[in-house]
């Protein structure tokens, strides 16, 4: 009686271009200019993201692969409070139009239900995470299945 759970985290354009720009120190780990980006692009096949610096005098393009990007997401995730599975297998996934977080956690016995309060803890923390990304003006979902 196996029990899989799966997770995804998923960042549009817009939520990733917060996120680096809300993780200066991290960005410049991970060998990404100072400043805020302008842009980003996805290339899939290549599991690669672009990033653009546009000033007035010139435009700077930054590629990033998709597990250093990745990293600096798990970083701003665990600094925003948003929730991860800690033991998981964890993957990074480049769409055309934005970048996913996956998680999946197997259980090889289905877990003893906690008590009927146990649900309040999930729709607290659901609730926290729509007020904090709204009013970012970022779409990020994080979607249970």
């Amino acid at each position: 009686m196996q029990v899989i759970d799966k997770r995804v985290i998923w960042f549009d354009s817009p939520a990733l271009l917060y996120c680096i720009t809300a993780s200066p120190r991290a960005a410049v780990t991970f060998g990404l200019p100072g400043g805020s980006p302008s842009e980003v692009r996805f290339f899939p096949k290549e599991r690669v993201i672009e990033i653009l610096y546009v000033s007035k005098d010139a435009t700077h393009a930054a590629r990033m692969s998709a597990e250093s990007l990745g990293a600096l997401l798990v970083s701003y995730c665990v600094r925003a409070k948003i929730p991860m599975p800690r033991v998981a297998e964890k993957s990074v996934k480049v769409e055309a139009d934005g970048i996913a977080l996956e998680f999946v956690t197997r259980l090889e016995r289905a877990p003893a239900p906690e008590t009927a309060n146990s649900s309040n803890r999930v729709a607290a923390a659901v609730t926290k995470l729509n007020m904090g990304i709204n009013g970012n003006r970022a779409q990020m979902r994080v979607i249970l299945t």
